[in-house]
């Protein structure tokens, strides 16, 4: 559970789930990390919204535009 967080010392969190398992087994830790980096509660649902024209997107530098 700590390996790649000790790999990868500029993640911002240092924790990651080896496998689907892990979410089961290692729950109330990860529960907590999402609460505490991204503030989503457990039961907190994502919702999709698939409408282009609500998205709020910066426009491409002019190096990134050129490559498009």
């Amino acid at each position: 559970m700590i390996l790649s967080g000790c790999q990868n010392i500029d993640s911002g969190i240092g924790i990651y789930a080896g496998s689907h398992d892990s979410y089961t087994t290692f729950g109330e830790v990860f529960d907590q990390v999402v609460l505490d980096y991204h503030g989503h509660k457990k039961e907190d649902k994502h919702i999709s919204a698939m409408d282009h024209t609500k998205l709020n997107c910066p426009p491409f530098s002019p190096e990134d535009a050129s490559m498009i």
